[in-house]
């Protein structure tokens, strides 16, 4: 028996007995190099404070509450947003908050609404509703990620969840989709800009001890930063704001060092590109000689097509008024005047 309980944008499902974890136990989309891992705040916020937890890598997102993943499980609860997950962690006194002072849980209060608010749309825009980064990364990535029937379906629901997230709030009868797309990138990049007046040149946006902003901000901007949207605007401003850079690029060196088996796993891709091109590079003498081969076979049937079909005639170029003997008497003739001459 199953007992429902509202816990923010999530809900915890509590069965009898509770089971008691020694760790958290949150369940992710298989990642490689945490570039492409779309939710990593959560992760941040544990490694941040030294919370147990345990990483382990799914694709079934239908397990969650909110249908998609991470989802946490610990002592029978299941969280299944990360804005749930943080409450839940804050909620067992878990979590780099706990010190915070009461300004600076105000700040962090204030720099999540503005993110959620300004930033969030233009990820999302990003990821699922640039057409060139959803065809070519977002949903090839997302698709190889679920297991099948899902991987056909999944990626779909979840470009359109992102389709009403963006443009319905601000859609009126005046405002077109392409005003709401640079409306939104506009003020995510205004956005970037006062996170980075804010963090300044403190290594966390604390001072030296990291909070749930800078898990949050981690959260967004890791993605952009070593992601593949390099042509993206928003990754394009964000190349502009060093500090942020900084801010992710140290947050992963101190938190997120690389495991054995993204090693391993970055070594057969290595190994996998580098057979790809040996292969190419063996094969293409041959594509060449028979690009030339097929070439030359194709105009000679195409000649051939328009000779025995009449399309092409070929005349003689002699004078009408001269039969084949006149021209023979004339050459026989030339030769005579020449040997008179000598």
């Amino acid at each position: 028996m199953l007992d429902r309980t509202a816990t923010g944008e999530g809900y915890c499902l509590r069965s009898t007995p509770l089971r008691v974890d020694r760790c958290l136990h949150i369940y992710r989309y298989l990642t490689y190099m945490h570039l492409y891992d779309l939710t990593l705040d959560d992760q941040a916020y544990c490694k941040f404070s030294g919370t147990p937890v345990k990483i382990l890598r799914g694709n079934n997102p239908y397990k969650s509450p909110s249908g998609g993943l991470p989802i946490l499980h610990h002592n029978g609860c299941r969280e299944g947003t990360v804005s749930s997950i943080l409450t839940y962690l804050h909620r067992q006194n878990w979590g780099a908050d706990i010190n915070v002072n009461s300004k600076e849980q105000a700040d962090i209060k204030a720099f999540t609404a503005l993110i959620k608010e300004k930033l969030h749309p233009a990820f999302l825009h990003s990821w699922w509703l640039d057409e060139k980064a959803y065809d070519e990364t977002t949903q090839p990535w997302f698709a190889k990620t679920c297991s099948f029937p899902r991987s056909l379906y999944f990626p779909k629901r979840m470009k359109a969840t992102a389709t009403i997230t963006v443009y319905t709030p601000r859609f009126t009868s005046t405002i077109r989709e392409k005003d709401i797309d640079q409306m939104i990138y506009k003020e995510s990049k205004e956005c970037l800009n006062l996170l980075s007046s804010k963090l300044g040149e403190n290594d966390f946006f604390l001072g030296k001890r990291p909070c749930s902003l800078d898990a949050l901000v981690f959260g967004y901007l890791a993605p952009l930063l070593k992601g593949p949207l390099q042509n993206n605007q928003l990754v394009i401003h964000l190349n502009n704001t060093p500090n942020l850079c900084a801010l992710c690029n140290r947050i992963l060196s101190r938190f997120f060092p690389v495991s054995p088996e993204d090693l391993e796993e970055k070594r057969k891709r290595e190994q996998e590109r580098l057979e790809a091109m040996q292969a190419d590079a063996l094969e293409f003498p041959n594509k060449r000689r028979n690009m030339i081969l097929a070439g030359i076979f194709a105009v000679t049937a195409m000649i051939a097509f328009t000779l025995t079909h009449g399309l092409i005639n070929i005349e003689s170029r002699k004078s009408p008024d001269h039969s084949e003997e006149d021209v023979l008497d004339d050459m026989f003739e030339f030769e005579d005047h020449e040997g008179g001459e000598e």
